[in-house]
């Protein structure tokens, strides 16, 4: 009820009642815009626009009590709209030492996040364990290398405590979509996140993955976490620290960054010009006390009574010539009890105020013989005209009646093809939002979210992932969801199908939809490529590859041979197209020749050129 007073005077152009609710949310909107840009100077002049335009708009707000998730979702509009026009200045992925003010780039679906929890850059720091509090910074920070998108539904959902529908408000879904939303962008965060706690406190306890990220300075980066979760498949000690983790639970602790303290006077300073103009009388000091009272969080708005239909009798002097002017004293008091009623009715019935639903009037209560303050009773309850909170997004022009319209009903990848492109339209009167999402991990969608302009279009990417979908044929469907509540989505098919596993009873045309150069190996690399001969403490060496195969793949091996003579060979381990397996131990100093064998469903087998690793003589 507090938010809807204040909303209320705000509405006919009360500054004191603005700067209240400004002092109320300021702290959250500001949070929200640093964790999204990552500089003080950027934050501060969204939050203020957000807060300009809030004031712009206040005349339009369906539930004032819901005040705090519009702001978000204005939040969530205005940052969305620059990253899409390019005008958003993120300082996360910039050098150190880089203003982000000076030129930053548009935060895209991959990015970087500058942040090194305190610590310095250099190998001192690749190996020091953050403690909590400065873990829980470096993960928020770390929260930038998500998409902007995503990165706001984290945001949104695990630090502002919003209820479901605020959450949907905030974040601008379809009710029916909030659940799968926040689930998939959930495991996308713990996923990545996850790996780059990982890789920020397990160095120390893992060589090999210190090797892996040998030089690395400690920023958060989609390419660690790349590494850091291919490793953890192939290494059990790591997979298990992980799993001990629950990054978003950090993310949700972490100390929020607190506004400067200029902003409050140059926000204000714009947002009063934007306040809608009063339509009643200019407020006497009475009436403005009141209101600027209701800027209290804990004011106890009074309304003065109505006077009496007949005004008072005044009582004669009494005798002995006292001078107590007592009728004089009641008939200024009803007269200023009457002022206050009059602007205060003038006030409730003005027509810029027709969502508050009207209150009986105040009993009528006398001044009696004495008093010099008029009576008061408890004003009825200032109330707002209930609507579902699923409208209280941003009443801004963009994204209103936004109709999202895809080239083709469906994309039928056969049994071979691996990539497809469509394009959405928007054919709605103003800028829409949108996402997509993939109901299947085998299925990516490039981009998954952005904004269009009225008729703009955008083309999507879908990839399909051969060695991780199914056998036989699939169809899935996939929609994309406009970020105002009164848009339309729109959907399409996605079919195809994948050969069977080859087995003795198929006839041999089932390899028609094979390679017909059998599989293709790239990305083979080592890591590190200089380890020490056994046998005094040494490391082994992590020969990683990418393998693929239309018709799928078998089995990859890598063969190797020692400085001794020996040969041998070790299978190698999937994630993804990803295969990894560990080489090494040498008895001698020398070079260990590798190469990476990976045999395909048909028989084919292919194998990549030979590469080395040199082994020092042990110093010990």
């Amino acid at each position: 009820m507090y938010d809807t007073k204040l909303v209320t005077a705000a509405q006919h152009g009360d500054e004191a009642a603005f700067a209240a609710l400004f002092d109320r949310n300021v702290d959250g909107v500001y949070d929200l815009c640093f964790a999204l840009v990552g500089e003080e100077g950027e934050a501060s002049r969204l939050t203020a626009l957000v807060f300009v335009l809030a004031a712009r708009h206040l005349v339009d707000i369906s539930d004032a009590s819901q005040v705090r998730p519009w702001l978000l979702a204005i939040t969530r509009d205005r940052v969305l709209a620059e990253d899409e026009a390019g005008t958003l200045q993120s300082a996360w992925g910039a050098d150190s030492g880089a203003e982000a003010s000076g030129g930053g780039a548009s935060r895209g679906d991959a990015r970087g996040a500058d942040a090194s929890g305190g610590k310095p850059s250099g190998p001192e720091a690749e190996v020091e364990p953050l403690g909590t509090n400065e873990l829980r910074r470096w993960v928020r920070e770390a929260g930038a290398t998500l998409a902007l998108a995503d990165q706001l539904v984290v945001e949104l959902g695990t630090r502002y405590d919003l209820d479901p529908d605020q959450l949907i408000a905030a974040i601008g879904c379809r009710p029916d979509r909030l659940d799968s939303i926040v689930a998939q962008v959930e495991q996308e965060a713990e996923q990545v996140l996850g790996s780059l706690i990982l890789a920020r406190q397990g160095r120390k306890d893992c060589k090999r993955l210190a090797g892996l990220l040998a030089g690395w300075d400690g920023r958060p980066s989609v390419e660690v976490a790349d590494v850091a979760d291919r490793h953890a498949a192939t290494c059990e000690r790591c997979r298990r620290r992980r799993a001990l983790v629950s990054p978003l639970e950090l993310l949700a602790a972490a100390a929020a960054w607190p506004p400067p303290g200029d902003l409050r006077a140059q926000a204000l300073e714009q947002a009063f010009a934007e306040l809608p103009g009063s339509d009643s009388p200019p407020a006497v000091p009475a009436v403005a006390g009141v209101l600027a009272a209701a800027a209290r969080p804990d004011a106890t708005v009074a309304m003065a009574p109505m006077p009496p239909a007949t005004p008072p009798t005044v009582p004669a002097a009494a005798p002995g010539g006292s001078d107590r002017p007592w009728g004089l004293i009641a008939a200024i008091g009803a007269a200023i009890v009457v002022l206050i009623v009059a602007v205060v009715l003038v006030l409730r019935s003005s027509p810029s105020s027709t969502k508050v639903a009207s209150a009986p009037p105040s009993t009528t209560a006398a001044l009696a013989p004495g008093t010099t303050t008029p009576a008061t009773v408890a004003a009825a309850p200032v109330t707002i005209a209930p609507i579902s909170t699923t409208t209280i997004s941003s009443t801004l022009p963009a994204g209103v009646g936004s109709q999202l319209v895809l080239n083709t009903t469906s994309v039928d990848f056969g049994a071979d093809a691996t990539s497809a492109q469509i394009v959405l339209t928007d054919t709605g009167a103003g800028q829409a939002g949108w996402h997509a999402a993939s109901p299947v991990p085998w299925l990516s969608v490039t981009p998954s979210s952005g904004f269009l302009q009225p008729a703009g279009e955008v083309q999507i990417t879908f990839v399909i992932n051969r060695a991780q979908a199914p056998n036989g044929s699939f169809a899935v469907t996939v929609a994309f969801v406009p970020s105002d509540a009164g848009g339309t989505s729109a959907s399409l098919s996605v079919v195809g199908s994948d050969t069977e596993p080859t087995t003795t009873t198929q006839p041999a045309t089932t390899t028609t939809t094979q390679s017909t150069e059998g599989p293709v190996i790239s990305g083979v690399s080592a890591s590190p490529t200089s380890i020490d001969a056994a046998p005094c403490p040494s490391d082994e060496s992590v020969v990683l590859a990418t393998v693929s195969d239309p018709g799928g793949v078998t089995s990859v091996l890598v063969d190797f041979r020692l400085p001794t003579g020996a040969s041998g060979s070790a299978p190698m381990t999937q994630s993804g197209t990803t295969w990894s397996a560990s080489i090494g131990l040498s008895p001698s100093a020398g070079t260990i020749t590798y190469e990476v064998r990976a045999t395909g469903a048909d028989g084919r087998v292919a194998t990549s050129p030979a590469s080395t690793i040199t082994v020092r003589a042990c110093s010990i």
